[in-house]
């Protein structure tokens, strides 16, 4: 008896039952592929370095500064090291390549062979990569990308004036030099080519070095390198970790989305299940009346939904394998991701989400326990309300009889309609959030967190780049007078500013460090922004970073020591800001402290220019163009182009992941609309039945029905745009605040929030709602007394 009242419950309401079955799936998915995401994150980084053959920091020399002896001797004098591999490396002039009409460059460029390679590099299967072929090159993903190239493309490597040109032979995952917040391309040559090169004796003899240092005290080890060598770089596990944040923001996203998407189909699975059982009292007085026991009629409704959750749980574990691999295929492109027992993951998250499903169902048929014979004849229903009243009047109403059911209902029966609320707000916040921090990777809002504003940028500086200008800091007064008097002759009167980076040991409370300072050339140390304090009021004085201030423990008021090629001097902190180069790790130099450009420099982040003459936006965009053809060069960059030039290539793969999410929260809200829709009709068919009894018309009906999904997902977006802001910044500014600057300025643009979304969402939630109301069409004046 229990197969035919299963059999003919399943044939009744096939379509409810197979929605139903669309979100056991959609859930077993998300549970699945949040899961595997969430311990692929976690371990992800950590995982790219061990599989590399990382060992515990790496220390740098690439600009020939330090022979091979005395980084030796070096080495072997300091006891906390245990041991270690070094590398060797070749810095050129430069590597650049033509796509179309735009030219890319890499500045900060280094080469070697696969041979000289201490860490191994991977391929796009996670496979160790093969050296490049005769007259091939290979480069890192996050360039290979950035330029649009693709294999059989032209790079040109220069060299002391002199070209080679080489054929792309593809890409390769790089953890050290993998990700842009390094600020060095690695590229790999043929071992052939690499002797051809070094055989033009212009770089054979100023070779750099990578020392991959295994120890137990980083700490210990950069004080001592950077004592002995200060023009080293060092740079230890947890902060090469952090130059990946912008690939592991992604996945992050991913995994808050399906959270998220999971909460959103455990609530609508709950809430169907106690719907349906609420829906069928008449069926379960019925079978009370005929002497079936709570026990078994709850039993006809767990094997019901058992069978739909093995069922779905079935699909979904073997869906949740390519959901997972779409949804990291952005992060891991740049690093090897790998997840420890992906199958046995996903099955434990199947049977998690079928038992979930199971305890859902025999706690939601508890209601069973209050059905009496009686609700046979009533079909559930207890009559009027007299406990409490309702909160809209229809003698006092102004609105037509729709719109009045539909805000009635809606006020009536609070609890079904928060569940379409918390579902709809769920999805469109997640899609909110991805927006804007879109907007705000692809926008100028941040510029200050890189340098101070200016109309253009420009990464250009001369023919022979900054391999010509960082001998002295002094190079770059000669480099700004003269590309002020070129802007001149070309009729674009402007002034040029940049920031010259330098790198200088410096202590504080007994603890010797490496850091970078910058010196903002031809501009005021003012001109910047800061969190708290005040820029240098003179030459005694620096800025440190927020990131910078917490590692060593210092605040304003303090002293640090830097530690000059000519000698040592004492500096006040007088104010904290945030950058997003080199993780946070900088300092900032008052514009009197003029003997700092007697120093060898470390390099200059881009000239700033801003035209005398108030040039319109319209005409910045304009030279902007004509500069990039005076001086054959793609580097000559808007706020937004150079915001995008130093955090990477994150916003094409974010804004992927915003269209899988829109298009996945757009099934959500056809699913719930749908399954909600079709539990309303067969609940409220006796109300409909009775409405076109008194004359009310399909046609006013469909819209009583619709309405009621409209103003509720009205509502859903306005509270999304709403907490959208707040939610991204309790979700985004951690990640921020890991790049160096946790003072960020989120770029809203209220038209996409609280327009241009939120009616995509609520079109796509009427026409669902509208298809699926056509359904009462089916219901006619006679069904009042039709109680089967």
């Amino acid at each position: 008896m229990i197969l035919r009242i299963l059999k003919k419950d399943l044939k009744r309401k096939k379509g409810m039952n197979l929605i139903l079955l669309l979100f056991v799936i959609l859930v077993t998915v998300f549970t699945a592929a949040g899961i595997n995401n969430t311990l692929t994150v976690l371990n992800g980084v950590e995982h790219f370095m061990d599989v590399s053959g990382f060992s515990d920091m790496v220390a740098l020399s690439l600009g020939g500064d330090v022979t091979e002896d005395e980084l030796k001797q070096t080495l072997d004098e300091i006891p906390e090291i245990k041991s270690c591999k070094i590398e060797k490396t070749y810095m050129v002039s430069g590597v650049e390549t033509e796509n179309g009409d735009e030219k890319f460059s890499s500045i900060a460029s280094e080469i070697q062979s696969l041979s000289m390679c201490k860490i191994k590099l991977f391929n796009n299967e996670n496979k160790e990569v093969s050296a490049p072929d005769e007259g091939g090159i290979k480069l890192a993903y996050s360039l290979y990308e950035e330029w649009g190239l693709e294999e059989g493309s032209t790079v040109t490597v220069k060299l002391a004036g002199k070209s080679y040109e080489f054929r792309v032979d593809g890409w390769f995952k790089d953890v050290v030099f993998g990700s842009p917040f390094m600020g060095i391309d690695r590229f790999l040559l043929n071992q052939r080519d690499m002797e051809m090169i070094l055989n033009d004796g212009e770089i054979a003899d100023k070779p750099g070095y990578c020392v991959f240092i295994e120890t137990d005290d980083s700490r210990e080890v950069q004080a001592r390198i950077i004592e002995k060598l200060p023009n080293m770089t060092t740079v230890t596990r947890s902060t090469l970790e952090m130059c990946f944040i912008m690939d592991i923001l992604i996945a992050l996203v991913v995994l808050i989305a399906s959270v998220c998407l999971m909460a959103v189909s455990f609530i609508i699975l709950r809430f169907s299940i106690g719907l349906t059982v609420s829906e069928e009292y008449h069926e379960i007085g019925v079978m009370k009346a005929i002497g079936i026991p709570d026990r078994r009629i709850r039993l006809i409704y767990l094997i019901k939904y058992a069978g739909i959750a093995i069922l779905g749980c079935f699909a979904g574990f073997f869906i949740s394998f390519p959901m997972t691999e779409l949804m990291l295929s952005s992060a891991t492109k740049n690093m090897v991701l790998e997840s420890e027992n992906p199958v046995l993951l996903s099955l434990i998250s199947a049977c998690l989400v079928a038992v979930m499903i199971v305890v859902f169902a025999w706690s939601g048929t508890a209601k069973v326990k209050k059905a009496t014979p009686i609700d046979a004849i009533r079909n559930g229903q207890t009559g009027e309300r007299f406990k409490k009243k309702s909160l809209m009047h229809l003698g006092k109403s102004c609105r037509d009889s729709a719109s009045f059911l539909a805000l009635n209902d809606i006020f009536s029966s609070p609890k079904r309609f928060l569940t379409v609320l918390i579902s709809f707000s769920l999805c469109t916040l997640i899609v909110l959030v991805l927006v804007i921090t879109c907007d705000t990777l692809d926008g100028d809002g941040i510029i200050n967190l890189i340098t101070a504003e200016h109309d253009i940028y420009s990464g250009y500086f001369g023919e022979n780049g900054l391999d010509e200008l960082i001998v002295s800091g002094n190079n770059f007064k000669t480099y700004i007078d003269d590309t002020q008097k070129e802007l001149d002759t070309l009729g674009f009167p402007a002034k040029v500013t940049c920031d010259i980076m330098f790198s200088f040991p410096y202590s504080y409370d007994g603890v010797r460090q490496n850091s970078y300072f910058l010196y903002g050339l031809g501009c005021k140390v003012s001109d910047y922004q800061y969190r708290r304090g005040t820029a240098p009021q003179n030459a005694g004085e620096v800025a440190i970073t927020e990131v910078k201030a917490k590692e060593i423990g210092a605040d304003i008021g303090d002293t640090i020591t830097v530690h000059f090629s000519s000698g040592d001097k004492n500096y006040i902190i007088s104010g904290t800001f945030d950058i997003l180069i080199n993780l946070g790790n900088c300092l900032r130099f008052h514009e009197d402290e003029t003997a700092v450009l007697n120093e060898p420099c470390y390099g200059c982040l881009a000239a700033g220019m801003d035209f005398t003459d108030n040039p319109d936006g319209e005409t910045v965009e304009a030279r902007k163009k004509q500069l990039r053809e005076h001086w054959d060069t793609e580097d000559v960059y808007s706020a937004a182009e150079l915001i995008g030039s130093q955090i990477g290539s994150v916003i094409e793969p974010l804004s992927s992941v915003r269209d899988l999410l829109l298009m996945i929260t757009f099934a959500v809200i056809i699913l719930v609309t749908l399954l909600m829709e079709k539990a309303f009709i067969s609940n409220e068919k006796s109300q409909i039945a009775i409405l076109k009894a008194v004359g009310f018309r399909n046609g006013r009906i469909i819209l009583w029905h619709s309405l009621r999904f409209i103003f509720v997902s009205a509502v859903s977006a306005i509270l999304a745009a709403v907490l959208s802001l707040p939610l991204t910044k309790l979700c985004i500014t951690p990640v921020f605040a890991m790049m160096g600057a946790s003072g960020v300025r989120f770029t809203v643009d209220g038209i996409s929030i609280f327009i241009i979304y939120p009616l995509i969402i609520l079109a796509a939630t009427c026409t669902v709602a509208f298809l699926a109301s056509l359904g009462t069409g089916s219901i006619t004046a006679r069904d009042t007394a039709s109680n089967e």
